[in-house]
């Protein structure tokens, strides 16, 4: 574990070099008390605290299963979200502002994905892909993967408001058959899913509204719980030859399917 990257996505990179120079590791860092971070400079009872829960969050998030020696098919729930208007808001800023704003948004989202038991897949520009069901499945992840997306949502509004700045996000949601397993060469591989699910989850990312959760049908239709959700009707994405049926997933855990109502995240594959 990188502990400076961890230190950073939290903002609080500033303590990176006391904790390199005490030989903070993973395993010390989990075991660190607030005494103990007042000793490595930490003053500000605020950042005690936030490290402190940080550490519990690590503490408590389960450890990633072996990745299956071989590809194996497997339904898997996609989650893409990425910053509105990211482009934008970077070219205004320095390169390190910018580079600090991606590992608090990071942070952010992953935290939630791995909190909701899913999986980071990969980071992409600006844009979390994010996996439930693979390479741990657990009987219920398109409602994972629902729930996650709601406190991604509440997660980027809690973020702009500590940081001041206007941030908003698309995400976009979807469920089907993929192959799972390593890609890649023999000098770089990563374990990663490919199939029709997860262009279409980053298709509908591009689609969604600021502050949105646009998904395929499919997932209303995959859910456990009932979901409060509006109809949005055909989409005609790229890539797609036929039209996709997507809903737009509302902000309460329950209730019923709403009436019908009438950005950028882009993975070739």
């Amino acid at each position: 574990m990188d502990v400076g990257a961890w230190l950073e996505g939290l903002g609080l990179d500033r303590y990176a070099a006391a904790f390199r120079t005490n030989d903070i590791d993973r395993e010390v860092l989990l075991a660190l008390t607030e005494a103990d971070l007042e000793k490595l400079g930490v003053a500000s009872l605020g950042h005690r605290k936030r490290l402190l829960a940080a550490i519990a969050a690590l503490a408590s998030a389960p450890a990633e299963p072996a990745a299956p020696a071989e590809p194996d098919r497997r339904p898997v729930a996609i989650l893409f979200c990425d910053l509105v208007g990211f482009t934008r808001l970077s070219a205004s800023r320095d390169a390190e502002e910018v580079h600090a704003l991606l590992q608090r948004f990071f942070a952010a989202v992953d935290g939630v994905v791995v909190g909701h038991g899913g999986t980071v897949d990969k980071h992409i520009g600006d844009c979390v892909m994010a996996l439930f069901g693979a390479p741990r499945a657990h009987g219920d992840d398109v409602d994972r993967a629902i729930r996650a997306a709601r406190a991604v949502q509440a997660a980027v509004a809690d973020l702009a408001g500590e940081l001041g700045l206007p941030l908003e996000a698309h995400v976009g949601l979807a469920v089907g058959e993929v192959v799972a397993g390593r890609t890649g060469s023999t000098a770089h591989s990563a374990y990663t899913v490919t199939g029709d699910a997860v262009n279409l989850a980053a298709r509908l990312a591009d689609r969604a509204a600021p502050g949105e959760i646009l998904a395929a049908e499919e997932v209303l239709r995959a859910a456990r719980g009932r979901i409060d959700a509006a109809e949005v009707g055909e989409l005609r994405l790229d890539g797609f030859d036929r039209p996709v049926r997507a809903v737009r997933i509302g902000p309460r855990a329950t209730g019923a399917r709403a009436a019908p109502a009438t950005s950028s995240c882009t993975l070739s594959m």
